[in-house]
């Protein structure tokens, strides 16, 4: 959904500006087909979504893609009606049971789309909003915006304009930063309060237009490169700035830019109408820095608003990387399995690998994550190594001591997802519960080699700040 849902937006948009892009054009059918194939493979048999493949339908991920879907077909793709009205049945089924308001919202906004709100639980919900989080009370201005109740919908941007936050030139809205919980992240609270202001802003300005372009410069900041931290958080963002250009009508600039590298001229160029489909790149390498501090400055001329951001990219040869602590601690280790038989049953003994080892052995491999709260969709990679791989059918595996394998195959029970790549493993947790979780899975060794295995990562899926990895490992496999 995230990787589709940006694009929808930027051709809609371009479209009402009478921009052409052709390379645009051609790929989004391209990427929805591929995505909603699989969104439609993920898709319940209550008609709801989870967050991965194997867990539970959740409300706000059932509205969050019937959302996308409903917008996709609206910009004129190709979209499987009865996915649509499923979702949107399963939304109504489930919001009769859902208690949290901001999910309520989150839902309400999807059933807007299709004109299947309910305007007896919007009102209820805007007489008892004063425990109402930023993130929730700009969904609520959304849907009042579109209610056609000015008086409603004034007081709550109001409350919206109280709760920001300001540092230095630029606004933002607070939310919960790594907290488990999506409607307490600040990155996307900060779109909503947007998108929110942006309805109630009147066609010949209001005191609301300086706070708008605060904000957006404030998220742009955020970016990391050209996106934000995650597929999710993009998307929402990218609609944040979608409805704020079609509202101020920003893209139309005729400025340049020279961009100075401690005083050196780097570049110069012009931006204009027929410039925003590429935008600019520029390029600095490290042998055009100097050692110590380095001063890049920008110079515009002309009219239109500048955005820009930067990312800076290194690579380390170093070896024998150490593990790192950014809110995880994550190990890892191999074992050998040495096959005993107890009784009537075959059980295999994990005997921890120092060593080569031989050709054609199987191995466990076991990766602890220790974390000091409690977490939503947590997300471990572990990369493979080149001379191994994955025993997939691994269904009645016994190993001592491993809570993975029990001879029943509950890790099945245990992953909202488990997924094998060609070069790494991929296994997700809807909840990660305080202390420690055991990520489990076995491999054969078969090329004779050195190896060196590049650390195994654990982060939250929708904010990797918060992440660990472990030691690098050098495995050496002999004939």
């Amino acid at each position: 959904m995230g990787k589709f849902l940006p694009m929808v937006f930027v051709e809609d948009l371009f479209k009402d500006l009478g921009i052409e892009d052709p390379t645009l054009a051609a790929n989004i059918p391209k990427y929805f087909k591929v995505g909603s194939e699989r969104l439609y493979e993920l898709q319940h048999e209550d008609g709801g979504w989870g967050w991965w493949e194997n867990d539970e339908t959740h409300p706000y991920m059932t509205a969050y893609v019937t959302y996308g879907l409903i917008k996709a077909q609206q910009a004129g793709l190709e979209v499987q009606q009865d996915a649509i009205d499923r979702g949107i049945g399963s939304i109504k089924e489930q919001l009769k049971k859902e208690k949290d308001r901001t999910t309520q919202l989150f839902m309400l906004q999807t059933l807007s789309l299709v004109n299947q709100g309910d305007p007896k639980l919007l009102r209820k919900i805007y007489e008892d909003r004063k425990g109402l989080n930023p993130y929730a009370k700009a969904i609520l201005a959304l849907l009042l915006s579109q209610s056609g109740d000015p008086d409603k919908l004034q007081t709550v941007l109001q409350e919206i304009r109280e709760a920001k936050i300001v540092e230095d030139s630029l606004v933002h809205w607070e939310g919960q930063e790594f907290h488990y919980n999506w409607q307490d992240d600040s990155l996307e609270t900060t779109a909503y309060a947007l998108r929110a202001l942006v309805a109630g802003k009147s066609e010949n300005g209001s005191q609301d237009g300086e706070l708008i372009g605060k904000a957006s410069r404030w998220a742009l900041t955020q970016r990391i490169g050209d996106s934000w931290r995650s597929t999710k958080s993009t998307a929402i963002m990218v609609h944040a700035f979608y409805d704020v250009v079609k509202k101020t009508g920003e893209l139309a600039p005729d400025y340049s830019v020279s961009v100075y590298l401690n005083g050196e001229l780097v570049e110069s160029f012009k931006m204009t109408k027929e410039d925003l489909t590429r935008g600019r790149t520029i390029t600095i390498l490290d042998s055009q820095l100097k050692k110590g501090e380095n001063i890049i400055k920008l110079e515009k001329s002309g009219r239109g608003v500048l955005y820009y951001s930067a990312a800076l990219k290194y690579y380390t040869g170093e070896e024998n990387l150490q593990a790192s602590d950014h809110g995880f601690t994550v190990s890892r280790e191999y074992y050998r399995l040495k096959k005993v038989k107890r009784e009537d049953a075959y059980v295999y003994l994990p005997e921890k690998v120092e060593g080569p080892v031989k050709s054609g052995e199987e191995l466990l491999v076991r990766v602890t994550v220790k974390n000091p709260g409690n977490f939503e969709y947590f997300l471990l990679e572990d990369p493979i190594p080149a001379g191994a791989e994955v025993i997939k059918e691994d269904k009645g595996y016994e190993i001592e001591g491993d809570p993975n394998y029990t001879g029943e195959n509950t890790f099945e029970y245990r992953y909202a997802g488990k997924e094998i790549h060609d070069n790494r493993v991929a296994l997700s947790l809807t909840y990660l519960e305080q202390n420690e979780f055991v990520f489990s899975y076995l491999l054969r060794a078969q090329i004779p080699g050195e190896y060196h295995v590049m650390p195994a990562m654990g982060s939250l899926m929708y904010f990797p700040e918060k992440r660990g990895h472990s030691d690098e490992l050098l495995l050496k496999i002999e004939d």
